[in-house]
């Protein structure tokens, strides 16, 4: 294999689509899995099958390991976003959908929830499951609770200038935030076929720096781009396109 981080993530990525027919169909998932391991067993060598094999195995042990997991009745949840109605929250890099007493709760802080954790899997949009929350304390501020405070200060600022409707648009496109977005713009969004354009990925990681080194040099372009990072909660595309 020419170029075998290729194959590797290929074999990661359909681990992890294993696992998901595997769930909704064993018989199914069986077949997928043999079907593309036979194709390389019986083209490759045994050493290229092999590599092939650990990373499928390690696609279906991410997949796994991310949606089985329990909260005990003493969590600590960073709230990460609004969607209408529903708070998300974030426990160890797995999404949850926060319900109960959620009155009070803001965006970018970290809890301590006292409650029930009951598992609801959403594989399409990574929710492993509802937190009904009972009672909770908040955590001293840190970086990312700044972060995410500055970015409410800038929405403000943003609106009383532009309007609501253009602010929200803007904030979605620059970093990432969708909770300022109603179901008519994202339903827009999804028509015109660029819902893409509002989700921070390695491409708005690579527009920003590659403008930054130009500008301003390598380090300042590193820092700048990291600081980026931060302000967008440390979100997985953005921290491994950096």
């Amino acid at each position: 294999m020419d170029r075998p981080l290729i194959f590797h993530a290929i074999s990661v990525f359909m681990g992890s689509l294993a696992s998901l027919i595997f769930f909704n169909n064993l018989v199914l998932g069986a077949v997928f899995s043999a079907s593309f391991l036979g194709v390389f067993y019986f083209t490759k060598s045994k050493k290229d099958f092999m590599f092939v094999l650990v990373f499928f195995m390690l696609g279906i042990l991410s997949f796994n390991l991310y949606f089985n997991i329990k909260l005990n009745d003493n969590a600590k949840i960073r709230v990460v976003d609004k969607k209408y109605y529903n708070f998300i929250g974030d426990y160890k890099g797995r999404k949850i959908i926060l319900t109960g007493n959620v009155k009070g709760l803001v965006e970018g802080e970290k809890i301590i929830a006292k409650g029930s954790f009951k598992a609801d899997k959403d594989y399409q949009k990574g929710i492993v499951g509802s937190y009904s929350i009972n009672s909770y304390s908040v955590c001293s501020r840190d970086l990312i609770s700044v972060f995410y405070n500055m970015k409410r200060n800038m929405y403000s600022n943003f609106n009383s200038r532009l309007g609501e409707e253009k602010s929200s648009i803007l904030m979605a496109l620059c970093f990432g935030d969708t909770s300022y977005l109603t179901n008519t713009q994202m339903n827009e969004f999804n028509r015109l076929g660029v819902i893409h354009a509002i989700s921070v990925s390695g491409f708005h990681m690579a527009v920003i720096y590659g403008v930054l080194e130009k500008f301003i040099g390598l380090k300042a372009a590193l820092i700048t781009s990291f600081l980026y990072v931060l302000f967008t909660g440390i979100q997985a595309a953005t921290l491994r396109a950096f």
